[in-house]
């Protein structure tokens, strides 16, 4: 299966560009994440919102762009995350260290404040 270098999105065969980022897809499986830093469990570390998702996709968009900041070796954590929530979070904040917050803030925009051109 194709995947996005840039996202790690999966495609189906026969499609060449992702639809998120616009990139062209690599062939084969996407590689495996690095193993995910705890943010939270880190000694005297400040984490700062770097951004805030809500609405009922809050919780899958908040992955994704934790993903994108991650792929740039920017370690992300999210609001609520190991509370055992047993219904959809409707509100989640994407959170970073604080002396990571300005290069988060670049990377989220440049992936995700683009505008798309009409076509």
């Amino acid at each position: 299966m194709p995947h996005c270098p840039r996202c790690l999105t999966e495609y189906v065969e026969g499609v060449a560009t992702c639809e998120e980022c616009g990139a062209s897809l690599a062939p084969g499986e996407p590689p495996q994440p690095p193993p995910r830093p705890a943010l939270v469990h880190e000694p005297d570390v400040k984490l700062v919102p770097a951004r805030t998702y809500q609405g009922g996709t809050a919780q899958m968009d908040a992955e994704v762009a934790r993903g994108v900041l991650e792929s740039q070796g920017i370690p992300a954590a999210l609001s609520g995350e190991g509370a055992g929530e047993p219904f959809p979070l409707t509100r989640v904040i994407l959170l970073v260290r604080e002396e990571d917050e300005q290069k988060a803030l670049r990377v989220l925009a440049e992936y995700f404040d683009k505008e798309t051109p009409a076509g």
